[in-house]
């Protein structure tokens, strides 16, 4: 099975939950700022690269995990995802980021990846990732426990 999270620019949240679903940042705590941004794709997909699937690893169940930056599509994403994937059968699980990022994760992303103002941006981004991370490592724990013994979706 492939699980894909995607967001609005790929940079953070999706990432962030990449992370977490691979074992990379922990479930049992917050980590800090270094963790957070020694993340390889943490804040680093670029305008245009929003679209791509970038591979993250493999987890304890054999799934692949990738993110995906898809810009303002997520109305079409995950039923366009579904449907290749149902046409090609692949087994696939889409999973919307957004739905955990609060205000200063959205004004910090925009600071820093649109206006290039890093300095204001990435501070922001990272106290709102901080804050959220709870919510990030809630919806990944639901997807893992969503499997059953044969690494199917129950």
């Amino acid at each position: 099975m492939k699980i894909i999270y995607h967001c609005y620019g790929g940079a953070h949240s999706s990432v962030i939950m990449a992370a977490i679903h691979l074992g990379h940042l922990p479930m049992d705590r917050i980590p800090d700022n270094k963790e957070i941004m020694e993340m390889p794709l943490y804040e680093k997909q670029e305008q245009e690269e929003h679209g791509s699937f970038f591979y993250c690893g493999q987890d304890e169940f054999g799934n692949e995990v990738y993110v995906l930056g898809r810009r303002s599509l997520n109305l079409v994403v995950e039923p366009v995802l579904n449907y290749l994937a149902a046409k090609f059968g692949e087994m696939i699980k889409v999973v919307n980021a957004v739905n955990h990022v609060n205000f200063p994760m959205k004004l910090g992303g925009f600071l820093s990846r649109r206006l290039k103002l890093v300095f204001i941006g990435r501070p922001l981004v990272l106290w709102g990732t901080r804050k959220a991370y709870v919510k990030f490592t809630a919806e990944v724990k639901k997807i893992k426990g969503s499997f059953d013994a044969n690494n199917t979706l129950s």
